[in-house]
């Protein structure tokens, strides 16, 4: 009985010769395959057939090779060739060898600190590289840090197929491609302002990456859930977790700008520049901190790490972003309960006129307290603006109220800067987000 005989080797834009299949997402497979011009080992990314019926695939695609192209620095991915092949497109990037962090993590547990912030100071030094030219990676998590060598450990960030690009660069080039409002990245490591809906910016990758130290320090993530209204709610409102109180022999400086990341807004985080510069002084030590070996690296931003400052918090934890009220927006504010007469007397001061009529077509925002998800649940169906209220750390009503369309959530007892400063951040969102939406 005479052998079958083989297929020959697929060759892809008469250049790649394909071997094995290496990994597959949501827009392609990955095979490990070698460039017979240059020979040398290769990745090859093809564009999943039932994606190329879709309209807008190839301009994705084209889109994730020229944000590739743009990137070079060590610790990122190098993308090198974009094609297509009969009716498939390709893309030719750097193959390495290794594993991802996730799998690492998996076997392994936590990482001893040492091997902490070589990880660390190795993905701010690429993503700030990427930030340098207006890209904002967006999905940064365990799964998209590859890790080629353990010892001494080496790592790349991979996978910029979400990443986007600010106004401000090349935009009318690589348009981002996504619906202003809509939420893109894995929960479990996005920004609070992400999870609002708002566009991811460098800062949102800051946070990213803080949720990941953290789990790589402590074995779990910072808002270790499963339920996707459980893990916003906590992005949005509880209080930063101590990572001292899972790992109590981390040093407190690698403790701190880990929290400091996880800042609940993005002037409240360092740029991932400050962060990478910190994390070769803590690497290289005190003999060494002026002589580091990214010293004559140009910075965007000279500052320090910024110290804690005083800025106005959440009952529910965390730092909340500036609220300054736009001209012509103070007004009529709907209450439906009980406010305390000191806190009345805030609102009037402020500028806000108050009533307690059951009709809200003429208020700017409804505030209900003390009510029941049904009761709150009918006033979101009549008003776009409305606050409520819930036990300081009961995550199950937050979860609940959010994903029922509350704009805000305040902590009983009210207090009354916490809740101006709400109800001033809510007017103001939904102002400009119906100015957005007006032909």
């Amino acid at each position: 009985m005479s052998d079958t005989p083989k297929s020959p080797p697929r060759l892809v834009g008469a250049r790649y010769t394909l071997g094995a299949l290496i990994g597959e997402g949501g827009m392609g497979k990955v095979y490990r395959a070698k460039d017979t011009r240059l020979d040398r080992d290769v990745a090859i990314k093809l564009l999943h057939p039932q994606l190329s019926l879709r309209a807008d695939a190839d301009q994705r695609f084209l889109r994730e090779a020229r944000i590739g192209a743009q990137l070079s620095h060590e610790n990122l991915v190098q993308t090198y060739d974009f094609g297509r092949d009969g009716k498939n497109l390709y893309l030719a990037m750097e193959f390495l060898e290794g594993r991802d962090l996730a799998s690492f993590l998996r076997d392994n547990g936590t990482l001893e600190e040492t091997k902490l912030v070589a990880i660390a100071s190795q993905v701010a030094a690429g993503l700030a590289a990427a930030h340098d030219k207006d890209l904002v990676h967006r999905d940064l998590k365990p799964e998209n840090i590859f890790l080629m060598e353990e010892e001494p450990m080496t790592c790349k960030v991979i996978d910029f197929g979400m990443a986007v690009q600010s106004s401000t660069a090349v935009s009318g080039i690589m348009p981002r491609l996504t619906i202003d409002g809509s939420i893109g990245g894995t929960p479990r490591y996005m920004a609070p302002e992400q999870l609002r809906g708002k566009a991811p910016i460098a800062a949102s990758d800051v946070y990213a990456l803080g949720c990941v130290l953290f789990e790589l320090a402590a074995g779990v993530a910072p808002y270790d859930l499963d339920a996707l209204g459980e893990i916003a709610a906590h992005h949005l409102y509880a209080p930063i977790p101590e990572l001292r109180s899972h790992c109590p022999t981390l040093s407190p400086v690698l403790c701190e700008l880990v929290r400091r990341c996880l800042g609940k807004t993005p002037n409240s985080r360092p740029t991932m520049q400050q962060i990478s510069d910190r994390l070769d002084e803590v690497s290289a030590g005190p003999s060494r901190r002026r002589h580091n070996r990214r010293s004559t690296r140009p910075h965007r931003d000279e500052r320090a790490i910024p110290a804690s400052t005083n800025v106005p918090t959440e009952s529910m934890g965390g730092p909340i972003e500036d609220a300054a009220l736009p001209e012509g927006e103070s007004g009529l504010v709907a209450v439906q309960g009980t406010l305390p007469a000191s806190v009345l007397m805030s609102l009037r001061a402020s500028g806000f006129a108050i009533t307690d009529e059951s009709e809200y077509s003429q208020a700017l925002c409804v505030i209900g307290l003390g009510l029941s998800c049904d009761k709150l649940l009918e006033m979101c169906n009549q008003h776009p603006l409305v606050i409520a209220d819930a036990a300081p750390g009961d995550m199950d009503r937050v979860s609940l109220l959010l994903r029922m369309g509350v704009a805000e959530v305040i902590a009983r007892p009210v207090c009354s800067d916490d809740l101006i400063t709400k109800l001033r951040r809510a007017i103001r969102i939904h102002s400009r987000t119906s100015k957005e939406n007006t032909p």
